[in-house]
């Protein structure tokens, strides 16, 4: 039981542990930062998103090296099992034979790029679903604050944003309450 959880160490491809003892840490940190920056994700949920955005694709970057690593190795594994071939035909046969010895590692590395890339797709989809959400939300809130500013403007009371907790500043109001009334007369004038 000890062994079979290490497993998805061996790789680090799958499992809970996204960094391995001999990767980079500095340079994942620096890539987690930047999708961080880029994307400047906003509450829990988006940020945990951006964090499994940028694990998935260290994850993925890992899978070349991998292979690389395979194929390195057999070539030392089986340098001399062709002497008896041509010099020419020896890099290919090594490379073949490489394949049949490994092709089941080899699958499980291509089977997990597919796995990584469908979950990549996914993350970076609900992270959209989520911004798109809150987006929708702010101006939502932003419309509710123009039309009670545009009301009390109207009926020639005073107006305070903070009274109704919003997050907008008098200006950002004032603008959009003057693109509703914009808005309002082109509909009145068609």
């Amino acid at each position: 039981r000890a062994t079979s959880s290490l497993n998805a160490l061996k790789t680090g491809l799958t499992g809970h542990t996204v960094l391995l003892p001999t990767d980079d840490a500095e340079l994942y940190e620096a890539s987690l930062l930047r999708h961080l920056d880029a994307i400047a994700p906003v509450g829990e949920a988006e940020t945990a998103l951006v964090q499994a955005l940028a694990d998935t694709e260290w994850r993925l970057v890992r899978i070349p090296s991998l292979e690389y690593g395979i194929f390195a190795l057999a070539r030392i594994e089986f340098a001399d099992t062709f002497n008896d071939q041509p010099a020419n035909l020896r890099p290919g046969l090594i490379q073949a034979h490489t394949y049949l010895a490994y092709h089941r590692q080899l699958n499980n590395l291509s089977i997990q790029e597919s796995r990584l890339n469908r979950q990549l797709v996914k993350i970076i989809k609900d992270l959209a679903n989520l911004q798109s959400q809150r987006q929708q939300l702010k101006q939502a809130q932003l419309t509710q604050a123009a039309r009670q500013y545009l009301a009390a403007n109207k009926a020639k009371k005073p107006f305070n944003h903070k009274e109704f907790g919003f997050e907008f500043s008098m200006d950002q109001i004032d603008r959009h309450a003057k693109l509703i009334e914009q808005q309002e007369k082109g509909f009145r004038a068609a």
